[in-house]
């Protein structure tokens, strides 16, 4: 297992070896401000989200 921080609350977490982060440029001039495009949650942050939709 390999450490990286979640997308959502910055918590350390672990995740397959094999996840190595996509972006679509280097944040010049980009709305995506140099994020991944592929982002990891942990599972914590994933349920939140679950929750969000399935409420709306």
């Amino acid at each position: 297992m390999a450490k990286w921080y979640c997308a959502g609350c910055d918590e350390e977490m672990e995740t397959e070896w094999d996840y190595e982060p996509k972006y679509c440029c280097n944040g010049y001039m980009c709305a995506c401000q140099a994020k991944p495009i592929n982002p990891i949650f942990c599972d914590k942050c994933v349920e939140q989200m679950k929750g969000a939709v399935s409420d709306g």
